[in-house]
């Protein structure tokens, strides 16, 4: 991942320049769920953005990202509470304090999804690939 910046050689130029598309880059991608979570946000309300990393058929009928609202997701808790999946209770009922107590004018919040599991993320509003940026800053010393 990121050869550029990790493998020795190269001048301290091309590291910098390559450095600089790839936060470029995220942050697109970045700011493109931040626009995707307040459109959800403003048609449904307190929620999470959902992005599958893999395709989940057959588990859901339509591909790609979607939002949940606070509702969905109580319900999906409630639902895992009942058929006594724990594991996934204990996410769900999780991001439903995290919802709760979020502050959606500083962050978006996405859940990314694969077919291991489930993650939290919080986008920041003001530099959202502020992390990515440090993680492939220390890749490339």
């Amino acid at each position: 991942m990121f050869p550029e910046l990790t493998k020795p050689g190269g001048s301290k130029g091309d590291k910098e320049a390559s450095l600089k598309i790839n936060v470029m880059a995220i942050e697109l991608i970045l700011v493109d769920a931040i626009k995707m979570y307040d459109e959800g946000f403003d048609k449904h309300g307190p929620g999470a953005l959902f992005y599958p990393l893999t395709k989940l058929k057959p588990h859901r009928e339509k591909e790609g990202k979607y939002y949940l609202s606070l509702d969905d997701l109580k319900a999906g808790a409630a639902e895992t509470d009942a058929a006594g999946d724990e594991f996934n209770n204990a996410f769900l009922s999780s991001l439903v304090d995290t919802v709760v107590q979020f502050n959606p004018a500083k962050a978006a919040l996405v859940v990314l999804v694969d077919k291991t599991g489930m993650s939290t993320k919080i986008i920041e509003r003001e530099y959202p690939a502020k992390q990515a940026q440090a993680i492939l800053e220390e890749m490339s010393k």
